[in-house]
């Protein structure tokens, strides 16, 4: 009995230690929540402006999607949009990666930013409003967390972009199934949890490496067909359906894009050529059998050699033979082990499910491969793998308008759908050279010895096959680059680079230049605050004081914390003796020590 009694109280204490400690936990995690530590793993953030609440993105969202600690996690481009929809309004999310978000090109110049002015000139009847959620190396099963959280907000329709980053991306290649991804995810929900990843990422800010070298370190490789492969595209077809049935279930719209990629000019790695017996069964099967037939033929063609592929592919297409190089480019593409681009099944699944549910399907490589002047899409509108030119976005905002217009809200009143002036400066095109260069001297563009010029033409002309023979285009564009250049280190956002090159430009006196760069700043962060002081002060001298005191207004009710917003608000007030509101905005003077009685003009926000 004594024994019997021990052993119940030996358990009853261990029990005892595990509720101790669980209490302990809650506390500390009690405790963590009440004084902000961690991080909000949501998707969005409200703030409240005057009477509307507006909403933003969480720079940090896909942290919690990343088992390890990498620096540099993708984040959704800046938002800030209404949370209650305006009547008139006909809101669009574009939801996807890298490619939708615009990479290596700024918020205004990708595809979703050109999108907003092709239906804004093209129709005076309705209003449109294109928000941006896409974020590098997500796919997607990020997409569905992504769609859960943004139903509310009462999209009229979703573009879908995802494909490419299957293999590659946060829980690519199946790790999604993982205990260690799942555990992840699970404790994510801590700010106990969140606080530790938040330090341990502090302490390795100094690591250099990209996040696709990352995900890419073990040198990845996924072989066609074999089971990784296959669970992955089952992934892929199960997640992007539950996508489509959530915005279905919600009444929304989809357009569902078939992703486009480079297909003549990127070839696989270590790429070889075929063998002269191998050209010239290929040239026989050519010239004698039908296009059904020769594609029936390719597998015994190429057998499981993509680099034999992607050169007969070459060869086919010197001699005019265009759909028969782009089955086997397409083969190449499937066969390339690597997986920087989506395989033919991708969009097959992406087709057959838009056929299932009733949503508009736009095959984007089809497209593609039509506005190439050979016919398969290549340098001339992809950077690299997957990433479009600032012409192949043009193209793909055309499409996307007019099918928006013309198929799915059925306009006849409408102006002519065309592309407008894109809206950016040097600071845009440097950036560009910038990221170019260092993505083809990291791994894995690095072993692929993979270049193209067509990214550098707006800074450096090309004079060699390789990033040794840029040189500027002239003298004045060498001078800018070098008066500019320690930005790009300064800084890591372009927004915050283009807000500090329009204080030197203001300086200087150059007003048109600072107003450019001002407005740049703001238009891809509307957060930016001292951007927005700065176009209110410049809009009242130009004698606009209507649209100053807006803005003026605006930064208030976003931030009344804000100093040199809240001084240049008040003196407006005061200047235009609205004494009510001036009153209001001492009081506020007041409770934040800030000295406001020898204020005598507006004043520009420096802070660099």
């Amino acid at each position: 009995m004594a024994k019997h009694k021990k052993k119940q109280n030996k358990i009853l204490g261990v029990f005892g230690i595990v509720a101790l400690n669980l209490i302990i936990l809650a506390i500390l995690e009690l405790g963590f929540q009440i004084f902000g530590a961690g991080v909000d793993p949501s998707l969005t953030y409200k703030i409240k402006a005057g009477e509307e609440n507006y909403i933003y993105f969480n720079v940090l969202y896909a942290y919690k999607f990343c088992t390890a600690v990498v620096p540099n996690i993708p984040a959704p481009p800046s938002e800030l949009f209404k949370e209650k929809k305006d009547p008139d309004t006909y809101r669009i999310f574009v939801i996807g990666e890298s490619t939708s978000k615009g990479f290596p090109y700024s918020k205004l110049e990708a595809f979703p930013g050109q999108l907003q002015q092709v239906l804004t000139h093209a129709s005076t009847e309705k209003k449109f409003e294109v928000i941006n959620i896409s974020m590098a190396a997500t796919n997607s099963q990020i997409g569905v967390d992504v769609i859960n959280q943004i139903v509310g907000y009462k999209p009229d329709l979703v573009i879908l972009y995802y494909g490419h980053n299957e293999f590659i991306g946060f829980g690519g290649s199946g790790k999604n199934l993982d205990l260690l991804y799942k555990l992840n995810l699970f404790l994510y929900n801590s700010h106990i949890y969140q606080t530790i990843k938040l330090l341990i990422l502090n302490a390795s800010k100094t690591d250099t490496m990209t996040l696709l070298e990352q995900q890419m370190s073990g040198k990845h490789r996924v072989r066609y067909n074999s089971p990784v492969y296959n669970t992955t595209i089952n992934n892929f077809s199960d997640y992007y359906e539950r996508m489509i049935l959530k915005l279905k279930k919600n009444n929304i719209d989809v357009i569902a894009c078939g992703v486009a990629k480079n297909l003549k000019d990127f070839q696989p790695l270590n790429s070889v050529k075929p063998a002269r017996t191998e050209i010239d069964r290929v040239n026989t099967i050519v010239d004698t059998k039908s296009m059904d037939e020769f594609s029936e033929t390719i597998d015994a063609l190429t057998g499981d050699n993509r680099n034999i592929a992607f050169e007969l592919g070459r060869m086919l297409l010197s001699k005019q033979k265009k759909d028969h190089a782009l089955v086997c480019f397409n083969k190449s593409c499937d066969l390339d082990e690597a997986r920087l681009r989506a395989p033919a099944g991708i969009n097959t699944i992406i087709r057959n499910l838009s056929q299932k549910y009733n949503c508009t399907y736009i095959d984007f490589q089809s497209y593609l491969n039509q506005h190439d002047s050979e016919g398969i899409a290549g340098n001339e509108l992809f950077l690299e793998h997957v990433h479009t030119t600032l012409p192949g976005h043009s193209l793909i905002s055309l499409k996307l308008g007019e099918v928006i217009l013309k198929d799915i809200l059925k306009m006849n009143n409408i102006n002519e759908i065309k592309n407008m002036p894109i809206q950016s400066s040097i600071v845009d095109k440097i950036a560009v050279c910038k990221t170019l260069y260092n993505l083809y001297t990291q791994y894995p563009l690095r072993e692929y010895n993979y270049f193209n010029g067509t990214g550098f033409k707006d800074i450096y002309n090309v004079h060699a096959d390789s990033l040794e023979g840029l040189s500027f285009i002239n003298d004045e564009t060498a001078k800018i680059y070098a008066e500019l250049d320690h930005y790009y280190t300064q800084y890591k956002n372009i927004d915050k680079i283009h807000f500090a090159v329009g204080v030197d430009y203001l300086s200087q006196d150059n007003y048109e230049m600072a107003y450019g760069e001002f407005y740049l700043t703001y238009a891809l962060n509307p957060m930016y605050l001292p951007a927005l002081n700065n176009l209110a002060v410049m809009r009242y001298f130009l004698g606009d004081t209507e649209m100053s005191y807006t803005m003026m207004k605006h930064a208030y009710q976003l931030n009344p914390a804000y100093k040199i917003g809240l001084l240049n608000f008040w003196l407006y007030n005061t200047v235009n003796k609205n004494n009510q509101e001036e009153k209001k905005l001492e009081k506020k003077l007041d409770s934040l020590n800030v000295e406001y009685q020898t204020i005598q003009d507006f004043t520009y926000d420096l802070n660099k």
